[in-house]
């Protein structure tokens, strides 16, 4: 579990592809010290050991749902 508290550009990479599909859910909370909160968790994919298991979960406050929004818009020009 990580709340993400900066987003900045990378480098592109001949390791930018597509890996495997998986199913994510969200879920939104209040926390005292940071707010709203969503928090995105994926599951393992279906060729994994333990399909369905929760294997990465990240949580967005504010700021940083801002800026994803804001690039989102940006890179597919919506």
């Amino acid at each position: 579990m990580a709340l993400i508290r900066t987003l900045e550009p990378g480098a592109a990479t001949h390791k930018n592809r597509i890996c495997t599909e998986t199913d994510a859910e969200y879920v939104s909370f209040k926390d005292d010290n940071y707010g709203h909160i969503v928090a995105i968790k994926t599951t393992g994919s279906d060729n994994k050991q333990n399909p369905g298991k929760c294997t990465q979960n990240i949580q967005i406050n504010k700021e940083i749902a801002q800026q994803i929004v804001s690039l989102l818009k940006s890179e597919f020009r919506i």
